[in-house]
């Protein structure tokens, strides 16, 4: 009886010279995380560094992102490099995977793309990073997955427009911004339970005392999320017609201050504008 062939990973992050904190960490990480969860998977894991084969060291970079099954990017610290070769792998639409220790500070161009937090200094972290990891890897290998980044989401975008199709544009426009309104809410959700302890703490570009702001950080959560709330029934009872195309871009305007909001009364204004669009939409009887 033979085994099942091993699908490949391809890992691309900071690597640093031999002996730097930077190369360290790469291997921890690598080899604690990421290699330790995807062999479990039946993947077999590698980085370019981890090569004894002669040749162009860009050459096989460039092979292995076009021809791995899933690529794994770590993009802690914006290492320019990886941010180049997760351009490569984007092209090609196969799986990528993000991963970061500090989310907050990816350029802006990725931010709207699913990261993985790097979590790793408790027990309890880890095996949290772990999950979301393994629910990542499970959701590619999933029937119906589709990749979803910037380059897949602008063909479809010009695909649907050169088709006439300004609304399906506007609505994918919606879904993309929900997306980082959920990274708002779970930042959020991660300080209410106390996972996060930092004193003073950060939100975004803020610096603020969760202990006494706790109260305050629950009345954004509950906005928040009432806002994604209404934001999915718009999506599934959108209205069709003209007359709701500039509706949508504005739709789109408040959940971006919604998103990037620390200020209750910012959050739930713009939550009650949505909530009103909804009301107002027209109803099948």
């Amino acid at each position: 009886m033979t085994s099942e062939k091993k699908k490949t990973c391809f890992v691309i992050c900071p690597i640093g010279g031999p002996e730097s904190v930077t190369r360290r960490r790469s291997d921890e990480i690598f080899n604690a995380l990421i290699k330790n969860v995807l062999s479990r998977l039946n993947y077999e894991c590698e980085r370019i560094v981890d090569e004894n084969r002669p040749g162009s060291i860009t050459d096989r970079i460039v092979e292995k992102l076009h021809d791995a099954d899933l690529v794994i990017a770590d993009l802690t610290d914006n290492n320019p490099n990886v941010f180049y070769e997760l351009a490569i792998r984007q092209y090609t639409q196969l799986p990528v995977i993000l991963m970061s220790e500090n989310i907050d500070e990816i350029p802006f161009d990725t931010k709207s793309m699913n990261t993985i937090e790097i979590r790793t200094k408790s027990l309890a972290d880890m095996r949290e990073t772990e999950d979301l990891l393994v629910k990542q890897v499970l959701h590619i290998e999933s029937d119906g997955y589709t990749t979803s980044d910037l380059i897949t989401s602008y063909a479809l975008k010009r695909e649907l427009l050169e088709a006439g199709k300004v609304q399906e544009v506007q609505i994918l426009d919606l879904r993309t911004s929900i997306n980082e309104l959920q990274k708002s809410v779970n930042h959020i959700e991660s300080l209410v339970r106390g996972r996060t302890i930092v004193e003073p703490g950060r939100l975004g570009e803020h610096y603020l005392d969760y202990s006494r702001d706790m109260d305050r950080y629950e009345l954004i959560l509950r906005a928040k999320s009432d806002a994604m709330k209404w934001i999915s029934l718009i999506i599934s009872e959108a209205p069709v017609g003209e007359a709701y195309e500039a509706s949508f871009s504005l739709l789109s305007q408040h959940i971006i201050e919604i998103s990037e909001s620390d200020s209750p009364s910012v959050v739930i204004k713009n939550t009650e504008k949505i909530r009103d669009f909804y009301s107002g939409m027209p109803k099948e009887r």
